[in-house]
C-alpha cells in the first residue's frame, strides 16, 4: 500500500450531535493517519462500519458518544470511521477513501461490521475486533490493544520463522499470527506443532487450564483422537466444561473430531452408492463407546447430504426431521432458534423442491412456537419467507408485517429491509437470490 507522508493540518470533528466523546479525524487519508501516529507516537482506532449495519450505528449512539471512552481514546489514539460500503449518497470525504476501504477489507479479510482495528504507532495491526461491545468491553479491548506484549509477539514470530521456539508461549503467538497478523497458514503450523511438542506432554492437571481450552477452541479442527485434550474430553468431558464454562463443548469437540477422521475423509468426495451408515454408527460405537454414535452419524449425514459432491435435499430433510425428533425437545428456544432457523433459511434460499419447503415451514413453525411470547425476528422473516415461496401470499405478508410491528417496538434499523420484502411479495417478485 502506499504511504503519503504529507500531514495536513486538520481539525479532528465529532460524530455529529455529540457533547462528548471520541474525536474522530474526518479529514486525513489513512497514509496521514499513518504518518501523524508515527510522528506523535500515538495508536490508532480504525471503525470498520456499514451504512445498514445497525450494531454500526448502536456504537455510535451508545458507546463512541461516552465522555469516558472519550477521554480513554482521545489520549492515546488517532481515531478514524471508514465506510466499508458504497452508497449513491456518498460524500466526496467518503468516496475518498473507497480504495482504501476495499485494501484495508483485503488485508485483515473484514468479515462483518462493525470491525475494530487498532494499530501501532509503526502502523503494525495489534487488535482486530468484531461486532457491538459494550463500555467496559470497548474500554477493556482498546487498553489490551496497548499492551507492549502484542509488540513483543512479531518479534517472537521473527525468531520462530528462525527456528527458535519458545513453548511456553508458542499457543498465544499462533492464536496472535491467525487473529492479528492474518497467516492463517502458519498459524497452523504453529498451532499444531504447540500441540504435538507441547500440550500432549503436560500432565492432566497442567493441561486442565483454562488458557489451554481457550487456545483449544482456536484451533478445535487441529485435534485429532491421538491428542491429550481429546482423551481428557472423551473421558471427562463435565471437567472441561466448567474450564470453558460451556455445557456441552467437550462433547462436541470430540464428535468434530470423530467426525472428521471416521467419516468425512473417508466419505466426502467419495462418489458412488450411499454409505452403509447403520454398520458404520455400530463401527464408531464400538471405538467409542461414551459417545452417542447416533448423534454422531445424523450430524454427518446431514453435512454430507448439503453437500455439493452428495446434494439431495429431501434425503436432507428427512435426516433433520429424524435429528429433531431425537435431539431438539426440551431445548431452549435460543438453541432451537439457531439450529432450526439457518436451516430453514438455507432451503427458502436454496430449494425449490416443496416437499422440502413444507418441511423447512414446519421446522420454523417449532421455533417460533418454542419462542413465544418473545419472537425472533428473524424466524418471522423466514417463516413469511417460506410461506410466499409456497405461493401462500397473503398469510407471508401478514407474517412478515407482524414481524415489521416487532421491528418497530424494538427500534431497530433494519426494518426498512423488511418493508422491502413486503413490496416484492405485494409486487410478485422473488425474495430469495434464486442460487
Amino acid at each position: 500500500m502506499k504511504i503519503c507522508f504529507l500531514i495536513l493540518l486538520s481539525v479532528p470533528m465529532m460524530i455529529k450531535g455529540q457533547d462528548s466523546g471520541i474525536m474522530f479525524d474526518q479529514e486525513l487519508t489513512w497514509g496521514q493517519v499513518l504518518a501523524k501516529a508515527k510522528a506523535e507516537n500515538k495508536y490508532i482506532f480504525v471503525d470498520c462500519y456499514a451504512t445498514w449495519c445497525g450494531p454500526c450505528k448502536d456504537m455510535d449512539r451508545n458507546i463512541y458518544s461516552s465522555k469516558q471512552v472519550g477521554d480513554s481514546m482521545n489520549a492515546h489514539f488517532i481515531s478514524v470511521k471508514i465506510q466499508m460500503d458504497s452508497t449513491a449518497h456518498d460524500e466526496p470525504r467518503v468516496q475518498q477513501w473507497y480504495a482504501d476501504a476495499r485494501e484495508l477489507a483485503k488485508n485483515y479479510a473484514i468479515e462483518g461490521y462493525p470491525c475494530f482495528l487498532f494499530f501501532a504507532p509503526d502502523g503494525r495491526v495489534v487488535s482486530e475486533e468484531l461486532g457491538y461491545k459494550k463500555r467496559e468491553e470497548f474500554l477493556k479491548m482498546s487498553e489490551s490493544a496497548r499492551d507492549p506484549k502484542r509488540l513483543a509477539f512479531y518479534n517472537k514470530l521473527t525468531e520462530y520463522k528462525d527456528g527458535r521456539r519458545e513453548y511456553g508461549s508458542l499457543g498465544e503467538l499462533a492464536q496472535f499470527t491467525e487473529q492479528v497478523v492474518g497467516d492463517k497458514k502458519l498459524a497452523t503450523v504453529m498451532a499444531r506443532d504447540y500441540m504435538s511438542n507441547y500440550l500432549d506432554k503436560l500432565s492432566e492437571n497442567e493441561l486442565a487450564t483454562k488458557t489451554n481450552i481457550e487456545f483449544i477452541n482456536s484451533f478445535y479442527k487441529l485435534v485429532n483422537s491421538g491428542d491429550a485434550i481429546f482423551r481428557l474430553s472423551y473421558t471427562t468431558p463435565s471437567k472441561i466444561d466448567a474450564l470453558k464454562e460451556d455445557s456441552g463443548w467437550a462433547s462436541a469437540l470430540v464428535m468434530t473430531t470423530i467426525i472428521r477422521e471416521e467419516l468425512a475423509q473417508k466419505y466426502d468426495e467419495k462418489s458412488g452408492g450411499k454409505p452403509n451408515w447403520k454398520r458404520i454408527e455400530k463401527e464408531i460405537w464400538k471405538r467409542y463407546p461414551l459417545i452417542d454414535a447416533k448423534l454422531v452419524m445424523l450430524e454427518y449425514e446431514m453435512e454430507y447430504y448439503r453437500s455439493d459432491a452428495h446434494k439431495d435435499w429431501l434425503v436432507w430433510a428427512n435426516v433433520m426431521d429424524e435429528y429433531i425428533g431425537k435431539y431438539l425437545q426440551g431445548k431452549g428456544a435460543n438453541f432451537v432458534a439457531f439450529t432450526l432457523n439457518n436451516p430453514a433459511w438455507d432451503v427458502f434460499e436454496n430449494c425449490n423442491d416443496k416437499r422440502v419447503l413444507k418441511k423447512a415451514l414446519a421446522w420454523i413453525d417449532l421455533a417460533v412456537k418454542l419462542a413465544e411470547p418473545h419472537p425472533i425476528v428473524q424466524e418471522l422473516d423466514t417463516r413469511a419467507n417460506l410461506l410466499y415461496k409456497l405461493g401462500r401470499q397473503d398469510e407471508a405478508i401478514n407474517q412478515e408485517l407482524v414481524a415489521i410491528d416487532t421491528l418497530k417496538e424494538r427500534k431497530s434499523p433494519v426494518v426498512d429491509e423488511y418493508r422491502q420484502t413486503v413490496d416484492k411479495m405485494k409486487r410478485n417478485i422473488p425474495t430469495w437470490s434464486g442460487k
